[in-house]
């Protein structure tokens, strides 16, 4: 599902927030081969087989990381980003699952000008689908700490 153009905002440029960026959501994914859950230009989540991946680009830096998740079950999976910590996601099923990449790596500068945000297929118009269910998806213009994303899965109220 296309969100439509989201110009000039976090969810396609992280660097216009100051203050970091995070996304949330549940998900049971049945897919076997690779599909995106959220895809721009600026923050991706994809799958490939069950290794579940998480990108951020802000236009000089990339960062990603990725871990393994279950399939045919509801996990949650959140992703925080800010320009001095990096990225850090949490994956919560079972198990706990904390990744971090600190560092990025450079890119040179896109001249890419997509603005467009979609959940359940990447950006490209031949996109890959995901198969899955998504539901309590959340973003915050903001870095949230591992702590507060590993409590996601149990929010049921009142969070911050």
């Amino acid at each position: 599902m296309d969100f439509g153009e989201f110009k000039d905002d976090c969810i396609i440029s992280p660097s216009k927030c100051p203050k970091g960026i995070s996304v949330s959501f549940k998900a049971s994914v049945t897919g076997n081969e690779t599909g995106y859950i959220l895809s721009s230009k600026g923050l991706a989540v994809f799958y490939t087989g069950t290794t579940m991946y998480f990108y951020i680009r802000d236009g000089q830096k990339y960062w990603q990381v990725h871990g393994s998740f279950q399939k045919n079950t509801w996990q949650t999976f959140s992703m925080s980003w800010s320009q001095e910590n990096g990225l850090t996601a949490v994956v919560v099923g079972d198990t706990s699952t904390v990744l971090r990449d600190t560092w990025g790596k450079s890119v040179t500068p896109s001249t890419d000008d997509e603005t467009t945000f979609a959940i359940g297929r990447s950006m490209s118009k031949s996109g890959e689908y995901a198969e899955c269910v998504i539901r309590d998806l959340a973003a915050w213009e903001e870095e949230i700490t591992e702590e507060k994303m590993s409590k996601l899965h149990i929010c049921s109220g009142e969070f911050f």
